[in-house]
């Protein structure tokens, strides 16, 4: 897999949030199978985690790094009003998990049509655990946490074409009124050792996260 995921490891630390998005953007050179073993090759691995842990691929990859990095980790933190102190320099708190991990459409839709349980197993599932292993990324006790939070950035249709049997859907309004209204569809796993996680769905707006402030009524809706 190319890009299954990206950030954090157990090793790296406590974890902050969990985005899952629907497939990364289109690779260049450096995305490709040759130049990634390179890079593992320098540590002297063939694992994706310890070339994560070690900060290769971060540095390899680092168009991705600051991708991850701008548009997951720090519209996350921000919302929860961590502190600058707080929030780390890197990914190394934050994990990002892709529904479909190669860098083309084509490859990507086949993989989505092909592998409904794998997708199930290996991606929602072990999304849905990370997030219960989310801690506030400040000591402070006041301070909202993402605990048994996905933060999904499709479409809740991506996730029913291959899923629906195996979720529970529910939409809650955050601001129906709002510019533009403030709506999200939810989603939880029909599985009871997962069950109290949910999974929010937001899509549009060329995959960034939203404002600041709907992030924070999203929280705030689901805690």
């Amino acid at each position: 897999m190319p890009e299954p995921w990206w950030g954090w490891t157990p090793e790296a630390g406590p974890l902050h949030s969990v985005a899952l998005n629907l497939s990364p953007a289109p690779g260049g050179k450096l995305q490709t199978r040759p130049c990634v073993a390179c890079a593992m090759a320098c540590i002297g691995s063939d694992s994706y985690s310890a070339a994560m842990l070690s900060g290769a691929l971060r540095s390899h990859l680092a168009p991705t790094e600051r991708w991850h990095y701008s548009r997951r980790y720090l519209p996350l933190m921000k919302a929860l009003a961590a502190a600058d102190a707080d929030i780390a320099p890197d990914t190394r708190h934050h994990l990002s998990i892709e529904l479909a991990p190669f860098h083309d459409r084509v490859s990507n839709a086949r993989f989505l049509s092909l592998h409904p349980d794998h997708l199930v197993a290996h991606v929602l599932k072990f999304a849905a655990d990370a997030a219960t292993h989310i801690v506030a990324p400040s000591p402070d006790k006041s301070l909202s946490s993402l605990k048994n939070i996905v933060i999904v950035r499709a479409a809740l249709s991506k996730i029913r074409a291959f899923a629906a049997d195996c979720i529970t859907e529910d939409k809650v309004s955050v601001n129906p009124h709002g510019v533009p209204p403030l709506e999200v569809d939810t989603f939880r796993l029909v599985d009871p050792e997962l069950k109290d996680v949910t999974f929010v769905c937001m899509s549009g707006a060329r995959n960034y996260l939203p404002p600041t402030d709907y992030i924070k009524k999203v929280i705030s809706n689901k805690q």
